[in-house]
């Protein structure tokens, strides 16, 4: 599984990357021999206290088709979080739904 990271409005910082790196692994590492690659993308929106923090997951299952989720926050790594939690809900949910299809078919 390639983890590809990216950051729009402001930088990510070496702390951050290792953060995300290790929350992919740790949310979608027991998925990893079927994922190609998890793009994340993390941005910046408003000033102040009004700043908000958006991650958003692409996760490409080899054979399958992607998977997007968003999540924002004041605090990026619960954007992180909670966009890995909503991910790794969906990918399961995915993984059901074929393994049903190959069993009736």
């Amino acid at each position: 599984m390639k983890i590809a990271m990216s950051g729009v409005g402001f930088k990510t910082s070496e702390p951050l990357r290792s953060f995300t790196r290790q929350r992919v692994l740790s949310s979608l590492g027991h998925l990893g021999g079927t994922l190609e690659i998890v793009a994340v993308q993390l941005a910046s929106e408003g000033h102040g206290d009004d700043r908000r923090r958006h991650c958003r997951l692409l996760a490409r299952p080899g054979g399958g088709e992607s998977l997007v989720v968003e999540e924002a926050s004041a605090d990026v790594r619960e954007a992180i979080n909670g966009a890995l939690e909503r991910m790794a809900r969906g990918l399961e949910r995915s993984q059901r739904t074929d393994s049903r299809a190959t069993a009736a078919g």
